[in-house]
């Protein structure tokens, strides 16, 4: 949630040595002790509003959120983050298209196979969430130049990421299903997710040129090999766990077990090599 009030531009800072991510934490975690929202005991990541928050967060935000459902008639002009119902099944609506300056677009499963073509005449769009489809991504994806958040989860028919994808010049969380050459140049890049890449083997020599990466987070990736400059990321979880270990330099994957002493992360130093 964070990353994506930094890709909406709604956290600033007034102190050059300040990190948005840190200054984000603290406004989540005044909402959390304001009560404003809980932390869902249902898995990481997850939280939840009381029915009169949640309702008063709709009733504020009606005329700029939108959920298009297939018994949508109407799309308010001012609207700026849309989310695309799994009910919905007649294609791309096009009230939408009359929406000039569109921020967000969340779509899931149910959709369809193919990426709708108009995606790409909204230019200022800010954040892409493409979750449990099967289809590629196009290869003008890096026409818009405003992305910031872009997640690709789950989806069966990108197997990597066109080169253009890499011009993308702000990109500050990113959900891979493979890991292509040209993110080297997404320098900005601040958090990177890697999930379900069965036989992703290594991040290549691309890794190095990500001088921004605050996290790393790798799920359910057996054969993956982390490469050398990892130790320089401040977080890494692997399955779930945080990894807190200085001088890591290598590591692979070969279990998504729940015991950690089965996970099977090998580390490496100049020395010796030990299983944890």
């Amino acid at each position: 949630m964070i990353y994506n009030w930094m890709a909406q531009g709604f956290i600033e800072s007034s102190n050059q040595n300040e990190e948005l991510e840190d200054i984000g934490e603290s406004y989540f975690d005044e909402l959390v002790r304001r009560s404003f929202i809980e932390i869902s005991e249902e898995g990481e990541g997850l939280f939840k509003m009381h029915d009169l928050v949640h309702d008063l967060a709709q009733f504020v935000a009606s005329s700029e959120c939108l959920t298009i459902k297939s018994t949508t008639k109407s799309i308010p002009e001012r609207v700026r983050h849309v989310n695309f119902d799994s009910s919905l099944h007649k294609g791309f609506p096009r009230p939408l298209l009359e929406v000039k300056k569109l921020r967000t677009i969340h779509m899931g499963s149910g959709f369809g196979s193919i990426i709708p073509s108009e995606i790409l005449n909204f230019r200022f769009l800010r954040v892409l969430v493409f979750f449990g489809l099967n289809f590629k991504v196009p290869s003008s994806i890096g026409d818009l130049k405003h992305l910031s958040l872009f997640c690709l989860a789950r989806n069966r028919g990108a197997k990597t990421l066109p080169e253009s994808f890499g011009r993308l010049e702000v990109l500050e969380c990113l959900e891979l299903v493979s890991f292509p050459s040209c993110v080297r140049h997404l320098t900005a890049l601040k958090e990177l997710k890697v999930a379900y890449c069965i036989n992703l083997v290594t991040l290549s020599e691309s890794f190095a040129s990500l001088t921004s990466l605050r996290m790393v987070e790798i799920i359910n990736c057996p054969k993956l090999f982390l490469p050398e400059g990892i130790d320089r990321v401040p977080i890494v979880k692997i399955n779930g766990r945080e990894l807190h270990r200085h001088g890591l330099i290598r590591s692979t994957v070969e279990s998504s077990s729940d015991d950690w002493r089965t996970i099977g992360v090998t580390i490496q130093d100049h020395q010796n090599e030990q299983d944890v």
